[in-house]
């Protein structure tokens, strides 16, 4: 299963042997400065388009890989790690970087969620 955790100032996706070979991706690193949201997603399979282009992918059933919203300026491009025993997850927005979004399946997401966020802020300013 795949796991989203700040390792230094990236936020890496690594994926498992089997996704790896799903994707034909390696694991997903991404500069903190390209992360825009992070936010829950009750049914991370239907938040990843159709278009597949390398992945795999059974409806219903699991998405691993890259894919596309459509052709065109509007694109978007969607980096997903999700697998029917994780159907909830989490959504990353980005910005300038290889991928769109990650949409990765989570057994707790809700908590991932807060940890993602609550890793990312800002140390606070001290009391003076």
């Amino acid at each position: 299963m795949a796991e989203l955790a700040w390792v230094g100032d990236e936020l890496v996706c690594s994926l498992s042997a089997v996704e790896k070979l799903e994707s034909l991706h390696g694991d997903v690193h991404i500069a903190a400065s390209a992360v825009t949201a992070v936010e829950l997603v009750d049914d991370a399979l239907d938040a990843v388009p159709a278009l597949k282009l390398p992945g795999a992918r059974v409806p219903g059933w699991m998405a691993v890989g890259t894919f596309y919203t459509g052709i065109g300026p509007d694109r978007r491009k969607v980096f997903a790690a999700i697998h029917h025993e994780t159907p909830r997850g989490v959504r990353v927005r980005l910005s300038d970087g290889e991928f769109d979004e990650l949409v990765v399946g989570a057994r707790e997401p809700e908590a991932l969620v807060a940890a993602l966020r609550r890793e990312q802020a800002p140390p606070s300013a001290p009391n003076r």
